[in-house]
């Protein structure tokens, strides 16, 4: 695959300090690379004249104008999927995109279009969300305004704003900030600042969907019980073991459908057997998600850790599922004789090979139903309900 773009997301409510981290990188010579700013059509952020590069480009669009540092910036007025798009077709490319979310929304669909949408995925990776809180007022607006809580589950990382308008030493105040932030999130990193100072390659640095930051697992500090009446808590639970992809995506399919209301975000990764020495990366948001082999391990040794983040998580249960996603010994052979459960019912077939794509069996179908005769299926889990041998009955 082509590389891809690297996608950085901005959120915060109004009034965060969102604006002033998003004037940064329009106003400064950061020396970040060719950076494109693509901000939500609610944004107030007021690209100075002096700042704009007079060049082909700004005299050719109306969306997208190129600033002196190298920048471009384009605001959002309909279709973001268009605007991604548009971003990064120009020539020469840019680095990297910094993705303006709105303050007054969920971000949740906006990082559905990078995991949803294939022609987005093809030329734009996700690397991360942060979140820019008001370090004066989260405590308020987490119990007020749902999208708050929303914003911070959401986040790999938090920029603590504003902890200069604590009087005296502030350290007391970032302590209990923090532990309000990590009862929500617990996952995720929290910078303290005032007036977002903090390096501009940090935004760039988010890797969490890159891969870069899966093998170096955080201990997330116990959650709080009292979760500020947002019920948004994370939830992370580990299997030693290489698992079964099949398993894991049909654990994951149904849990997101049977709670498409309480699951804000998931990610994870893990070794997957079939691919021995490979990572595997996968990120959901509500009912979308996906993943891809990215990078490598030592066989045998990573295991599979999943976050989730939402409302009423059930941490036994979410670690007892997994738990039966394990890779276990598998009870058939190349070669054997076995009956396939298929929509048409149950279909004689022999084993074909084993663990392809993720998968415990392949089959060829060799008798029942004649328009799939000879057909090749997959067996996605080594159960009686997917596969039984041939005189079971």
């Amino acid at each position: 695959m082509p590389t891809r773009i690297p996608v950085t997301i901005i959120t915060g409510f109004l009034g965060s300090g969102k604006t002033t981290l998003l004037n940064r990188l329009l106003g400064d010579d950061h020396k970040l690379g060719r950076v494109g700013i693509i901000e939500n059509e609610y944004g107030e952020v007021n690209i100075d004249s002096k700042i704009v590069r007079d060049s082909p480009l700004t005299q050719s669009s109306d969306e997208i104008i190129e600033l002196s540092n190298g920048c471009l910036c384009c605001t959002v007025r309909g279709d973001l999927k268009q605007a991604v798009l548009d971003m990064v077709s120009k020539v020469p490319k840019v680095d990297c995109i910094v993705l303006e979310s709105s303050g007054v929304a969920d971000p949740g669909p906006v990082i559905q279009t990078f995991l949803g949408d294939k022609e987005v995925a093809k030329v734009a990776e996700l690397r991360g969300v942060i979140t820019v809180v008001d370090s004066v007022h989260i405590t308020e607006q987490v119990v007020r305004d749902k999208q708050v809580a929303s914003q911070i589950a959401f986040a790999d990382l938090i920029i603590l704003n504003k902890i200069d308008l604590f009087r005296g030493d502030p350290s007391l105040a970032i302590s209990s900030l923090k532990s309000t932030l990590q009862s929500i999130n617990s996952h995720c990193d929290i910078i303290p600042t005032s007036r977002c100072n903090v390096p501009l390659q940090t935004l760039l640095d988010v890797e969490w969907f890159s891969g870069k930051a899966s093998t170096q697992t955080k201990t997330p500090n116990p959650p709080s019980s009292d979760h500020h009446n947002s019920k948004i808590s994370s939830v992370t639970v580990r299997v030693n073991s290489v698992m079964n992809k099949s398993a894991v995506e049909l654990f994951l399919s149904k849990l997101v459908s049977d709670h498409a209301e309480d699951i804000y975000r998931f990610k994870g990764f893990m070794e997957v057997a079939g691919s021995p020495g490979r990572q595997y990366l996968f990120q959901g948001v509500h009912q979308i998600f996906g993943g891809e082999l990215h990078g490598t391990c030592t066989p045998g040794q990573l295991p599979c850790e999943i976050v989730f983040i939402g409302r009423n998580l059930d941490r036994a249960f979410l670690q007892k599922e997994l738990d039966g996603c394990a890779a276990f010994p598998l009870r058939f052979n190349v070669s054997d004789l076995v009956s396939c459960s298929t929509p048409g019912g149950w279909v004689s077939g022999t084993i074909l090979s084993t663990w392809e794509e993720g998968n415990p069996y392949m089959v060829q179908l060799e008798s029942g139903i004649p328009n799939i005769l000879g057909m090749k299926v997959f067996a996605p889990v080594d159960t009686d309900t997917f596969i039984k041998a041939e005189d079971a009955g």
